[in-house]
């Protein structure tokens, strides 16, 4: 019996105007505030227990630190993937030239494989994605996953978009629009017997309380 976490990023300067607190070098891809690392840092016990044999985050800054943090008691093959990423809404993507390989190499140590790729720009979707794009390629995120035989618990890290396009295509009843996923919120899938999918919890944001 297979299940998966599925994790929306912290809190980042994405939504929040940059306050001096941290360092957005990049504003097309910038990292979590001085709150959504709190709130990454707490992913970390739900995390553990879950005891994952795999990762995958979104490669954009925010996403990426917030898995690094729910990680951060486990060792396990971590990739970043492209189709996790959101390319819409956010006006500054439309400057996005890719990642900053060497900072992420430095950030991230042997974390995550940082293949050159992800500093081509070809190499995401276009700005603005619509909608429809968002959900045929997380499809196929799904897909592939389902069809590897290599894993049994998985934690998935992205955005609103692409969090609540994994979840419905893994549970198409539990779809919801992307404002309605809270950062760093947890939603718990299990695959059941023949292969459907059902929810254990959705977007559940229990661990923040203290926050």
């Amino acid at each position: 019996m297979r299940e998966v976490l599925v994790v929306r990023h912290g809190e980042a300067y994405n939504t929040v105007e940059p306050d001096g607190a941290r360092e957005v070098a990049d504003p097309s891809n910038p990292p979590l505030t001085p709150r959504g690392e709190a709130q990454a840092a707490l992913l970390g016990p739900v995390v553990s227990a879950f005891a994952p044999d795999v990762a995958v985050s979104s490669p954009f800054l925010r996403a990426a630190q917030t898995g690094a943090a729910a990680l951060a008691d486990v060792v396990v093959p971590a990739a970043l993937d492209v189709r996790m990423c959101e390319h819409f809404l956010y006006e500054p993507l439309r400057a996005f030239d890719g990642i900053d390989l060497a900072d992420y190499r430095a950030r991230f140590g042997a974390l995550y494989a940082v293949p050159d790729e992800l500093a081509v720009r070809a190499t995401y979707p276009g700005f603005p994605e619509d909608e429809a794009s968002v959900a045929r390629r997380v499809t196929w995120l799904a897909d592939a996953w389902r069809a590897r035989g290599d894993w049994e618990r998985a934690v998935f890290v992205g955005h609103g978009a692409t969090v609540s396009a994994l979840v419905a295509a893994l549970v198409p009843s539990a779809a919801v629009v992307a404002p309605d996923v809270g950062h760093c919120s947890v939603t718990r899938l299990v695959e059941r017997p023949g292969g459907a999918w059902d929810v254990v919890s959705l977007f559940d944001v229990t661990h923040l309380r203290e926050l």
